[in-house]
């Protein structure tokens, strides 16, 4: 996975793994469509109410979505590494993986 420095990319590739569209999240979301767009750019952050509902909506920490980081203070280096490695995997490969384990 790219190093992804800033929100604003971090925010855009989860939206692009998540699958959903720009108009599909910002109706999940109710916000207009330029909301998301300024996120992408960096123009501006969502609000805490909303970032934690587009973390739970994008599957991602709100840690890693603002800080780029993640806190694995409950994961062995095994179990870090697997997540990551998850999460660098796109959608489908995410979804074969979870219906496997199901």
């Amino acid at each position: 996975m790219p190093n992804l420095e800033s929100f604003g990319e971090r925010f855009k590739i989860a939206m692009k793994k998540s699958g959903y569209t720009q108009k599909e999240l910002s109706t999940i979301w109710k916000i207009n469509e330029n909301s998301i767009t300024r996120y992408i750019k960096g123009d501006r952050q969502p609000k805490i109410d909303l970032l934690e509902e587009i973390c739970d909506t994008l599957k991602i920490s709100v840690e890693w979505l603002v800080t780029g980081k993640e806190n694995y203070t409950e994961l062995n280096e095994e179990e870090q590494k697997l997540l990551t490695d998850f999460r660098n995997c796109s959608l489908e490969i995410q979804n074969v993986i979870r219906a496997a384990a199901a």
